[in-house]
């Protein structure tokens, strides 16, 4: 069977190694999962694999691409050990947690958690969000899995939140499954509608099949910085940023000369638009990127800035 070409390259974000695959062959690519309009782009998320040069690892990036087949930015990148094959299996130890996605700093400071951290009790697996400097996390975490499994033995249906104490510590546990947030909040400090949000993240972990990426957990944090409450919209934005890979593009238009009139009117709606909002249309910088950057306090402008350009077809 024959393709036509949609040939696709980009360079590895691991290790600038020129990929390219055909959006038509699906034996150039992992997996693909296609969006709905954005901007009026039509775009689909690619995983795709390549063997590195050391032949030790093999590096998946995760990145967006067009109806063409043009590329248009980084959802996340990664590397798998490539394990050899053992003449004699090795006798099977008692798992231990594995830290995952360390090289993204942790935020040096939160105005509500002394600790944020998101695991798996059963794969062992544990994402470090927020957490003291002198914290040895290894204990925390054996202690929260026993914990799960105490709860485990006890109940039919594991209840949606636990409070546990650990140390000094008071920790509140959302968990769904064997996914588990854990956050310990700073003195006399709450957060009114996190219940929601935690509770949320941990179903959707479920039914998404994936492990969120810490850098967007980190990016969520610095959003909940600026807030007294959690709104429903903030619940659905902070998911979106967490588990909409359209929020990563670099966003094309063949409708450049239109981008002046888009500004003016949607700065007329919202005023902080004008700083950055042509530098998003021109692709130069990504909304997640603007997130990351100088723009969390304002998360809940660009949520409705992107919905009102969406709904309104302006591009």
């Amino acid at each position: 069977m024959s393709f036509q070409l949609f040939t696709t390259k980009f360079p590895c974000k691991l290790c600038n190694t020129e990929i390219s695959f055909n959006i038509n062959d699906p034996q150039t690519f992992l997996s693909k999962t296609q969006h709905e309009s954005f901007f009026g782009m039509q775009l689909t998320t690619y995983r795709v694999a390549h063997t590195s040069s050391s032949n030790m690892e093999r590096h998946i990036n995760v990145v967006l691409v067009d109806h063409a087949g043009y590329f248009r930015g980084y959802v996340d990148a990664y590397s798998e050990e490539i394990k050899k094959k053992e003449e004699f299996p090795r006798q099977r130890l008692k798992p231990t947690f594995k830290i995952l996605q360390e090289r993204f700093p942790n935020p040096n400071e939160h105005n509500f958690f002394n600790l944020l951290l998101v695991l798996d009790a059963k794969e062992y697996w544990a994402l470090e969000i927020i957490a003291p400097q002198n914290l040895r996390v290894y204990p925390l975490l054996e202690f929260i899995t026993r914990k799960y499994a105490e709860m485990e033995q006890i109940y039919t249906v594991l209840p949606a939140k636990v409070n546990a104490s650990y140390a000094d510590m008071e920790l509140n546990l959302w968990l769904k499954d064997s996914k588990i947030i854990v956050a310990s909040f700073k003195k006399n400090k709450t957060l009114e509608g996190i219940d929601d949000l935690f509770g949320k993240i941990v179903e959707t972990m479920n039914t998404e099949r994936r492990i969120p990426q810490k850098k967007l957990l980190v990016i969520m944090a610095k959003c909940l910085n600026y807030l007294s409450h959690v709104t429903k919209k903030d619940v659905e934005f902070c998911l979106r940023i967490l588990y909409d890979d359209r929020l990563h593009t670099r966003v094309y238009t063949k409708y450049e000369q239109y981008i002046p009139q888009i500004v003016k009117r949607v700065s007329s709606e919202f005023p902080i638009a004008s700083e950055f909002l042509e530098d998003v249309l021109l692709g130069r910088i990504s909304f997640i990127e603007l997130l990351e950057q100088n723009y969390a306090k304002n998360f809940r402008e660009i949520a409705e800035i992107i919905g009102f350009i969406n709904r309104r077809k302006l591009l």
